[in-house]
């Protein structure tokens, strides 16, 4: 597997094989990726938070694109101004 991609972003081999690791064992449902999740009582967030693998760099990631609210996603921002635009003015 060629890293230099990769290393040209500013990451070393290292962390990008951890990190492509930590994607197999939670793809293959591997310890710390094998928590169940119980409907109804855990959120996302929750369960991505009780996940304590080091390096830690999935969850961390995970529990990122959990906090962005779709308010703050661009694409709802420009339909938001195209409505106003078409239906407003």
């Amino acid at each position: 597997m060629n890293f230099f991609d990769w290393k040209d972003l500013g990451y070393f081999a290292q962390k990008c094989k951890e990190r492509i690791l930590h994607f197999c064992y939670y793809d293959a449902n591997k310890k710390p990726f094998d928590l169940s999740y119980v409907q109804g009582l855990d959120t996302p967030m929750l369960w991505w938070e009780s996940i304590k693998s080091q390096p830690n760099h999935l969850s961390e990631l995970a529990q990122r694109l959990f906090s962005i609210s779709p308010s703050q996603a661009n694409c709802k921002r420009k339909f938001s101004t195209l409505k106003w635009f078409i239906e407003d003015k």
